[in-house]
């Protein structure tokens, strides 16, 4: 098994994190095509973002990265379900 994670360095998440961004910057290459259907100036700051996070990495498990243009964020709490009145069974 490699080791990717060392405690006397983190060279291993470094590895991972450009790996990462470099999937990011290839998976956002068709949006600076010229007939594109995407918003080129959100996404040529979401793809400058991407660039600039080596000179800003702060390494850990817990590293941030940008989100794309139209991102949503993941619902991560479940609502609790809302309980449906019972029709009464008196016969009164």
């Amino acid at each position: 098994m490699i080791e990717f994670f060392d405690a006397e360095d983190n060279r291993g998440l470094e590895v991972l994190a450009r790996m990462r961004r470099d999937w990011a910057l290839r998976e956002s290459d068709w949006t600076q095509i010229g007939d594109a259907p995407a918003d080129k100036a959100a996404w040529a700051i979401y793809r400058q973002a991407l660039r600039d996070l080596p000179s800003k990495w702060v390494l850990n498990a817990q590293m941030e990265f940008p989100n794309p243009p139209g991102y949503v964020e993941p619902v991560t709490e479940v609502p609790a379900p809302v309980e449906e009145a019972q029709p009464s069974t008196d016969a009164g």
